[in-house]
């Protein structure tokens, strides 16, 4: 089953996790607004595939805040 999607700032985080042969691993795909796509490397292996959702959803949140961050200093 894949996990289900979440709904930050507007943008779209689907965060991918899967497993390997030391625990699971994941990765993250943020969508802005349907104009911009972009995904991280694999960010960690972890114990239980809970844990890894959980890393990989506050990962997109902290990079799209980033993100937002950076283009308003620009």
């Amino acid at each position: 089953m894949e996990p289900p999607f979440v709904v930050y700032m507007g943008a779209t985080i689907h965060p991918l996790v899967t497993r390997s042969a030391s625990g699971f691993t994941c990765m993250v795909i943020i969508a802005e607004c349907g104009r911009e796509r972009r995904g991280s490397g694999i960010l960690g292996t972890f114990e239980t595939e809970a844990e890894a959702y959980q890393y990989a959803v506050a990962f997109g949140r902290s990079d799209i805040e980033r993100h937002r961050l950076m283009t308003l200093i620009c």
